[in-house]
């Protein structure tokens, strides 16, 4: 079970997107996205009651071996790219792609966690989310907001040029990169120097 603290929201504005996540977990069905069964709120906290992914995440998996076999990377790439069309079919952009938010099932799958900073493209879901596929680039946001784990950003979003889907698939290939190499691409000792060298290539 997921518990926000509803004090933390207030202080960091974040009232609205935690409604957000609640509604994307809503909403989602699909094998590769992780389950919510239920929400519900006490005095203190914003509760989301979510299905028990036992086998860990990717991250600790990369930690633990290091780059993963060519086999298993490339399943788990296959399963991750099935999560983010579903998604990106409904207008929605995760915004955090990493391996942390890859939990690996019992089976040995992945499934996509941590809308926490995602943002929706339709404006609701009850009239608008089942419509299906968006017009064609009309409705990318424009959120100049930098936001995300800094070595998955992509480079419009440093740049703060906005952002829409391809920031999920900038993310998703450095997540590739990440399962055959062991690591990422780019690295720098302050946000500033990483973001620097993402810029440049």
């Amino acid at each position: 079970m997921k518990k926000i603290n509803k004090q933390n929201l207030l202080l960091r504005n974040q009232v609205q997107q935690a409604f957000v996540e609640r509604d994307i977990l809503t909403f989602a069905e699909n094998p590769f996205v992780v389950s919510m069964f239920c929400s519900f709120q006490t005095r203190r906290h914003l509760c989301m009651v979510m299905e028990y992914v036992e086998g860990g995440d990717c991250a600790t998996l990369l930690k633990h071996i290091g780059a993963l076999p060519l086999e298993l990377a490339r399943l788990y790439f296959a399963e991750t790219v099935l999560a983010l069309e579903y998604l990106h079919t409904y207008g929605i952009v995760h915004r955090d792609l990493k391996p942390d938010n890859l939990l690996i099932t019992s089976l040995g799958h992945v499934k996509l966690t941590d809308f926490g900073l995602s943002k929706m493209g339709l404006m609701s879901l009850t009239t608008n989310l089942y419509e299906g596929h968006m017009e064609k680039d009309a409705r990318e946001f424009r959120d100049k907001q930098v936001c995300g784990t800094p070595e998955y950003i992509a480079p419009e979003v440093i740049l703060r040029q906005g952002y829409g889907k391809p920031v999920d698939w900038w993310a998703m290939g450095i997540v590739l990169y990440e399962f055959l190499v062991g690591c990422v691409p780019f690295f720098g000792d302050t946000p500033e120097e990483l973001f620097g060298q993402v810029i440049s290539g």
